[in-house]
């Protein structure tokens, strides 16, 4: 999953096998229902399919004013942190979080160079543009003033991130 987690609102995504407590997933569980914790599951292509066509894009968009106006990297933002895992602001930043992988599955973060690629060491490795795959082979990103949020091909995009295990 993520390497150091960080509550988002009232949500905190938890590994239980990586803390490696010396009790069973199944005790922990236990003893978090018991202190009012919940499961909550959420369907992260569901959520960001419905910004499709309704969100409005704006190159800089703040967090605070998802899911209503959104550029890429605050559309992914906002759609994780509705799972209570935290992405950092910038595309790049967000493909640093997440575990590279060559298998594509629905939830996963996939880049592409953008108008602007930030790049750390590697110019040739430069990422300014984030989506949500979808698992069949579209990935949901906010595009552009004109198009806003839509579901494209994942032809264009690359560098596939986990940020979610199953």
């Amino acid at each position: 999953m993520i390497r150091g987690y960080m509550a988002v609102g009232n949500k905190c995504a938890v590994d239980l096998e990586e803390l490696c407590l010396p009790i069973s997933t199944k005790a922990a569980l236990e003893i978090l229902w018991q202190k009012g914790f919940r499961v909550a599951a959420v369907d992260v292509v569901k959520l960001a399919r419905g910004c499709v066509s309704s969100s409005r894009y704006r190159r800089g968009a703040n967090y605070f004013e998802a899911p209503f106006t959104v550029d890429c990297s605050t559309l992914t933002k906002w759609v994780y942190a509705k799972t209570g895992i935290w992405l950092p602001r910038h595309s790049i930043d967000q493909r640093e979080m997440g575990k590279r992988v060559s298998d594509v599955r629905a939830g996963d973060l996939i880049f592409a160079n953008g108008a602007k690629p930030y790049w750390f060491t590697d110019p040739t490795d430069g990422v300014g543009h984030v989506g949500i795959c979808t698992g069949q082979g579209t990935v949901i990103h906010a595009a552009s003033k004109d198009r806003g949020v839509v579901e494209d091909s994942i032809e264009d995009f690359r560098d596939p991130a986990r940020v979610l295990e199953e």
